[in-house]
């Protein structure tokens, strides 16, 4: 019952974000349940250190935000020093904020994204919508269900998962995954939504691409692949649309 409740609260870790501590509150608040395990009642000034300790900095991808709970209050439970769970702390920080955006923003979304395109084109927009809303939480809820649990096992030890094979074949896999299902959808997407177009408006919608082109490679330098992609395509189908 107390990871149920833990993983619940986990989707709350963003309420209290905060320049200062991120999502550090919110850590502290998955937490709860799981510190109920250490001895001494809800009084004990070790308890109270550890919450304490748990609301400090941390930085981390939302999905993963109850793995670290979990393996922090294990760790507590454990009666890990405080200098150890402090060296937890600063090598988990970095690599569960990386490793959850290539998998969810990079892997999953613009996946789930795209086969919702295809979806949309050959059948309807209402199924696009149920597909994408499945695909992209089944993945999501399994995360924080399986973050929760596998943290408490684990401890400190948490970090051994993330060298197994099945996660590196994850990331590994995530950005082409991503890059030919958006290859796919896209194409199949404005072919669609340009059936009927004259050759002039033709003309225009590529007269606007290649200026979007020039003007994103002098002004937005920093913008990644996929949302350049997006943003031509909309700027195409928006100027196509206009002058039809």
């Amino acid at each position: 019952m107390k990871l149920l409740r833990a993983t619940l609260r986990s989707f709350a870790v963003q309420s209290a974000w905060n320049f200062e501590r991120m999502v550090g509150v919110g850590i502290a608040f998955i937490s709860i349940p799981l510190l109920q395990s250490m001895p001494g009642g809800p009084d004990e000034l070790g308890r109270k250190a550890a919450l304490g300790r748990a609301a400090a900095f941390f930085n981390t991808h939302p999905y993963f935000a109850g793995l670290a709970a979990a393996a922090l209050a294990k760790a507590e439970v454990e009666g890990q020093t405080s200098e150890a769970i402090e060296r937890f702390r600063g090598a988990v920080v970095g690599p569960l904020g990386s490793i959850g955006d290539r998998l969810i923003w990079f892997g999953l979304l613009p996946v789930s994204s795209a086969i919702a395109i295809v979806v949309a084109v050959l059948r309807s927009p209402v199924e696009a919508l149920l597909t994408f809303l499945i695909l992209y939480n089944a993945v999501h809820l399994f995360l924080r269900f399986w973050g929760v649990r596998v943290g408490w096992e684990m401890g400190i030890r948490v970090t051994e998962v993330f060298s197994r094979g099945v996660f590196r074949t994850m990331l590994r896999l995530a950005g082409p995954l991503a890059g030919v299902t958006m290859g796919i959808a896209i194409p199949l997407a404005a072919e669609s939504l340009m059936a009927g177009w004259r050759p002039a408006d033709m003309a225009g919608a590529s007269l606007v691409g290649v200026v979007g082109v020039i003007l994103i490679g002098r002004v937005f330098q920093q913008m990644d692949g996929l949302r350049f992609g997006l943003l031509m395509l909309g700027l195409t189908l928006t100027v196509g649309i206009a002058v039809l």
